[in-house]
């Protein structure tokens, strides 16, 4: 039986690469903001030989948010698995953090994951099968200097992966995050920038800092993270629930 995904977050990037992956056995609906970016994903998906309808919407805007499920089961039948992106990465001190950008991050980053995971529960729960994965962050395990808004929203996101999981482990749903290190996307590329304005160093130095941080000493690829998520989402995974799974070459070790 061909399973039906929804990933938000898959115009570019980690989301991109995971609708790619779970194209192999899946019907996607991609969700982003970037109607040019979703077309272009659509298309990688089709060329590959899969199945892809593309809603472009904001997550930022509660209204979008709480119609998206309902939206992607009248494009293509109620989905089964839910892979939340969609995110964003502010990054300054927390004395400068403003209200707007705490509520951006909090909105995007966590709430808009539980609004369109108890969307789709009612589904999940009536066929007794169902997956979540949540793309969270090292950030959601550990704390980072000057990403306060960033850094909570994730832990809020981890959180509700563990307790959703908990609740719903009987119906045969699984909920689950990933947590990646520095991954080599579009959001890097944005705090490449903050750290080349707050410090002075080149692009190049700002990139080494931050592949520091794992022990490999490199970048997490977004296709590493598609593939965990792809078996994330698979029968051989029904075991692994309320699990966030780090994969940041050892960074974070807990």
């Amino acid at each position: 039986m061909t399973r039906r995904a929804l990933v938000t977050g898959s115009s570019r990037g980690i989301g991109r690469a995971i609708a790619l992956e779970l194209a192999r056995e899946h019907r996607l609906v991609l969700a982003s903001r970037s109607i040019a970016g979703l077309t272009e994903t659509v298309r990688l998906v089709e060329e590959a030989g899969g199945h892809a309808v593309a809603l472009p919407c904001d997550l930022s805007r509660r209204e979008d948010t709480l119609l998206l499920v309902q939206r992607a089961t009248e494009a293509d039948g109620p989905p089964d698995v839910l892979v939340h992106v969609a995110g964003v990465a502010p990054s300054s001190k927390t004395i400068d953090v403003e209200d707007a950008e705490w509520d951006l991050a909090m909105e995007l980053n966590a709430t808009a994951a539980f609004v369109l995971s108890r969307a789709m529960l009612a589904h999940l729960v009536q066929q007794h099968w169902g997956r979540i994965v949540m793309i969270a962050s090292t950030a959601g395990r550990i704390g980072y200097p000057y990403t306060a808004a960033y850094t909570a929203s994730k832990h809020a996101l981890v959180g509700l992966t563990r307790a959703l999981a908990v609740e719903v482990a009987r119906h045969g749903i699984t909920v689950n995050a990933a947590c990646p290190g520095f991954a080599d996307t579009g959001l890097l590329d944005d705090a490449i920038r903050n750290i080349v304005q707050r410090t002075g160093v080149t692009e190049d130095e700002a990139r080494r800092r931050l592949a520091g941080f794992s022990p490999q000493q490199r970048l997490i690829e977004p296709v590493e993270v598609a593939r965990l998520v792809a078996f994330l989402v698979s029968d051989a995974a029904a075991g692994i629930n309320g699990q966030a799974v780090n994969i940041d070459g050892g960074a974070v070790m807990a």
